[in-house]
């Protein structure tokens, strides 16, 4: 999907993958918003009559190596799924695919409230139903983005976003009015041939919880809430008070954040880039991400060591878009290659805290449940 101010840039596309069988639609309308809403209505009708699925891809993204095997098993592995093939770094739902790396699980839900349409592939059946609903939609003004997820929750389908990422998002001028959003890059994506590690019968689904460092509003380390009750389903609560209805208290994260950042060789630099207190909210989000990312694989059934959840090339991956995702907007283009090299450490370190800790809980609750069943069989043995 295209406007006409583009189409050079979508007949690229088409032309360096001829094995995709691309067909460009294009909006030519110049009123409204380019190329979204209107072309996304025709690029969504244009499924082919014996098609089992759908993918329509915008103009600005670049594709993995070996993407059309890797779409295929994607839709092997979930027929009826609705799948994003990119979440960009900053995003909610970008936590969530991290939490999904770091977990070696293929999929994550996406909790926005829009779904990354940069890339999408669903049932061919879906699609046709998407733009008969979009034909309705254009009487109003939402972007496809949304559109698609007001469709997709009338229908009860939870759409989710693959792990890793299968499509780049190009750096380039917006047609939709999301210049001040900075660069969008994806959160998990490798030019190369798909990255190894991750299963995709394992989903990151039902989250209740999902940590990211905010960089809209006022910037700083969050949580997502899901709440039945709020507007969206979630609300956004600060992420010192969310732990310490966990039992860390702003003092102890503020004493395990300085100790913490002693130990990193560019924390210094990191603060004259950030700033004190920004510096601790993002080494306050990636250790809630450490945290939540335990937590998670334990339900998942997918422990694994902290060191060995870190090291797959999926979860390296993911970490070293964090800081830049979050900061994007905070630090001059010039200093991103200096920003990324001092804080994805920082990142990393924090992550990796939070693991731990989770799993030194664990390993404490398993202790007393050893000790009191052998308790319990002393007291047994006396009777």
């Amino acid at each position: 999907m295209t406007h006409r101010l583009r189409l050079e840039m979508a007949e690229r596309l088409r032309d360096s993958h001829p094995q995709l069988d691309i067909r460009v639609v294009c909006d030519t309308l110049p009123e409204g918003e380019r190329g979204s809403l209107r072309s996304a209505q025709r690029a969504w009708a244009a499924v082919g009559a014996d098609a089992t699925h759908h993918l329509v891809l915008q103009d600005d993204v670049r594709l993995t190596k070996g993407f059309l095997a890797a779409a295929r098993s994607l839709t092997e592995h979930r027929p009826d799924g609705v799948t994003s093939l990119f979440v960009e770094w900053g995003a909610w739902t970008g936590g969530v695919a991290r939490i999904a790396a770091l977990t070696g699980a293929g999929w994550a839900e996406v909790v926005d409230n829009y779904v990354p349409t940069q890339a999408v592939i669903m049932p061919a059946g879906t699609a046709r139903a998407v733009s008969e609903y979009f034909a309705e939609a254009l009487r109003g003004d939402e972007p496809d983005d949304v559109a698609l997820r007001g469709y997709l929750a009338s229908t009860g389908t939870v759409p989710h976003v693959s792990v890793p990422n299968l499509v780049e998002h190009r750096d380039v001028s917006s047609l939709t009015g999301n210049h001040h959003h900075g660069m969008r890059c994806a959160t998990c994506w490798s030019s190369g041939a798909p990255l190894p590690g991750v299963d995709l019968r394992r989903s990151v689904t039902g989250v209740d919880a999902v940590p990211a460092m905010a960089w809209w509003g006022e910037p700083g380390a969050y949580f997502r809430l899901r709440d039945p009750l709020a507007a969206e389903g979630w609300r956004k609560v600060r992420a010192v008070e969310v732990l310490g209805g966990l039992g860390f208290s702003e003092g102890d994260l503020r004493g395990m954040g300085r100790q913490a950042l002693r130990g990193e060789p560019g924390a210094e630099r990191g603060r004259s880039l950030l700033g004190e207190h920004l510096l601790f909210e993002l080494w306050l989000a990636a250790f809630s991400l450490g945290l939540r990312a335990a937590a998670v694989g334990a339900s998942l059934d997918a422990r694994v060591s902290p060191a060995a959840a870190m090291s797959t090339p999926v979860a390296r991956r993911a970490l070293a878009t964090m800081a830049l995702g979050a900061v994007r907007n905070l630090v001059p283009r010039r200093l991103y290659s200096t920003a990324a090299a001092v804080l994805t450490p920082i990142v990393r370190g924090a992550v990796r805290l939070g693991l731990d800790v989770r799993a030194a809980d664990e390993r404490a609750a398993d202790e007393r449940v050893v000790e009191g069943r052998a308790a319990d069989g002393r007291t047994a043995e006396g009777r």
